[in-house]
């Protein structure tokens, strides 16, 4: 039972996504383990293998992946003139796409298994060791206090 309970995951959250608060923003990211996400890919790799991987047209496509599977929603997001920007899958992929920094981000949130732990296991995580709960999000995805984005 201890077992169970030490790696029981949170379905609803793997899926549906979790909120996520950063910098003032809040953004709803699903996991990377579901099987929508896997073959996602799988296709993706499989459309531009090889010299087309590095394309234009292979980077917007990959964006536009993430922004369907992983990047549910945001709030609290602006554009350059400080006006919120609604959460769209264009307006996502565009921000993925422009910022290196944002997808790593994403991708970092969604491989980490502490952002879907059952609420339960979350609860003794963030209590016993942060890092590994996934309670900072800056240091899941590889960002570092006062670091930047291209």
């Amino acid at each position: 039972m201890k077992f169970n309970k030490a790696f029981k995951m949170n379905e609803e959250k793997l899926s549906k996504g979790t909120w996520v608060p950063f910098e003032g923003m809040e953004f709803l990211i699903a996991s990377a383990f579901g099987r929508a996400w896997q073959d996602a890919v799988v296709d993706h790799a499989r459309r531009f293998s090889g010299p087309a991987a590095r394309t234009p047209q292979a980077e917007r496509a990959y964006a536009e992946l993430i922004a369907e599977h992983l990047l549910l929603d945001w709030n609290g997001v602006d554009d350059d003139e400080g006006k919120e920007l609604p959460y769209s899958r264009k307006a996502a992929a565009s921000l993925l796409l422009a910022h290196t920094m944002f997808s790593r981000f994403v991708q970092g949130v969604a491989t980490t298994e502490g952002f879907y732990r059952a609420e339960a296991q979350q609860e003794h995580l963030k209590n016993s060791s942060p890092a590994s709960a996934g309670t900072s999000t800056a240091t899941a995805a590889g960002n570092t206090p006062g670091g930047s984005e291209s």
